[in-house]
């Protein structure tokens, strides 16, 4: 299918470059950029399971955490840490 593309100069000029070391068309390198995009976004719009990292306390059971859990945890303790006594 033919169509016409409105494309900023720089980037025009960028593209056709990119494509000359390819050894391809301008046409063939903006398909493939076309195809990364709705192949990702049609990955990333599939329910994702939520990031979770376990996190073992001595020999107990796994305790379940988020990253934010850490950032808390962190707050006071690694944060104070790295101020200099006269900055308190």
């Amino acid at each position: 299918m033919r169509t016409t593309l409105v494309i900023q100069d720089e980037l025009f000029i960028s593209a056709k470059k990119l494509a000359a070391e390819r050894g391809s068309s301008l046409s063939a390198l903006v398909e493939e950029a076309l195809r990364y995009q709705v192949n990702r976004s049609k990955s990333s719009s599939k329910e994702r399971e939520e990031f979770r990292i376990p996190v073992f306390e001595g020999q107990g059971e796994p305790v379940d955490s988020t990253p934010g859990d850490f950032f808390e945890i962190g707050e006071g303790e690694d944060l104070d840490a790295n101020i200099p006594e006269k900055a308190k």
